[in-house]
């Protein structure tokens, strides 16, 4: 994980690490991970016992690269003031992740992700009772000159395993590397950070081409619309924006946030009312992201209002 620029500001100009535990009692008493966990400033929460975590870590100041095989993990990163300026990037050759967080985070299909500068507190876990990663932590500044999305998060398709492959094996390579003369030391870190540009400049390529707001808004409407947690201000969040602007967005096209997210849950109502025929009003209303059964009634009779005034208007010639 990325480490603290306040913990560390005499590192060295280049450090190796090995290591190989069984079990989360295991990795709470060994002394070289728990260093490396309270200078990365990230927990191990859950540590499966199916298999050993095998660790091998390269770190030059300000950058760090590990390759990790391991059983189910759930690592939490509460990102204090010292480590609000890193960012992570993980790339699983098996496994999948999951990432908790409200901060911005890119994904490339389940085993890639991307995690941005930020204040806000990630969880990450992999569910897998066997998995092999590697991950990269790093300082906004090769960030800079990075075509990112400008919403908080991206959702892409998996990227081809043929784009990743070498640069996974340089960080295995990396990781197992012996301390290096140090007239080698700043080559293979320059090396190293050129390297890893280019392969956020691979993840970023086609995420860097942004939808409409109202169109990324859309699309997280179809996907949760179902959560009667989901309004306005939410999905503002989401997309890393103020609801005004989001608003604002949807106004423009002569639309409401709320009049979308409406128009999606009475779809939904009255699909499964139709197709469904022997759900209550109740499961209806649950399945489709209202609150109560009156909240349902009440946005189909502003749906059918509507739909009568659209009429109405249709018909002047």
């Amino acid at each position: 994980m990325p480490y603290r620029r306040s913990y560390r500001r005499h590192a060295p100009a280049f450090e190796r690490l090995g290591l190989k535990v069984q079990g989360l009692a295991e990795a709470e008493q060994h002394g070289g991970l728990q260093r490396f966990v309270r200078s990365s400033n990230f927990s191990i929460d859950a540590l499966g016992d199916g298999g050993p975590l095998v660790a091998n870590v390269a770190r030059f100041p300000a950058l760090t690269f590990a390759h990790i095989a391991l059983p189910d993990v759930r690592i939490t990163w509460p990102r204090d003031r010292g480590s609000t300026h890193r960012a992570l990037l993980l790339i699983a050759a098996s496994g999948t992740f999951s990432v908790d967080t409200e901060g911005g985070v890119l994904r490339r299909g389940s085993g890639l992700v991307l995690i941005r500068p930020g204040e806000e507190r990630v969880s990450i876990s992999m569910s897998e009772p066997q998995n092999d990663l590697v991950y990269i932590g790093f300082g906004a500044e090769l960030l800079a000159d990075v075509a990112l999305p400008s919403w908080a998060s991206y959702d892409g398709p998996a990227l081809d395993w043929t784009l990743i492959a070498p640069f996974y094996a340089y960080v295995r390579t990396l990781c197992t590397t012996q301390t290096p003369q140090s007239p080698v030391v700043s080559p293979l870190a320059s090396v190293s950070r050129i390297l890893l540009r280019e392969m956020i400049g691979v993840i970023t390529r086609d995420a860097a081409v942004p939808p409409s707001l109202v169109d990324a808004a859309r699309e997280v409407i179809r996907a949760e619309f179902s959560d009667p947690g989901v309004t306005v201000a939410r999905i503002a969040m989401r997309l890393g924006v103020a609801p005004r602007t989001l608003q604002a967005a949807f106004a423009a096209e002569g639309a409401t946030v709320s009049g979308e997210l409406r128009r999606a849950r009475v779809t939904a109502a009255r699909t499964a009312k139709r197709t469904n025929p022997r759900m209550t009003a109740r499961e209806i209303a649950a399945t489709s992201g209202f609150g109560s059964v009156s909240a349902m009634s009440r946005a189909f009779r502003d749906a059918d209002a509507q739909e009568a005034h659209d009429d109405e208007r249709s018909l002047v010639p």
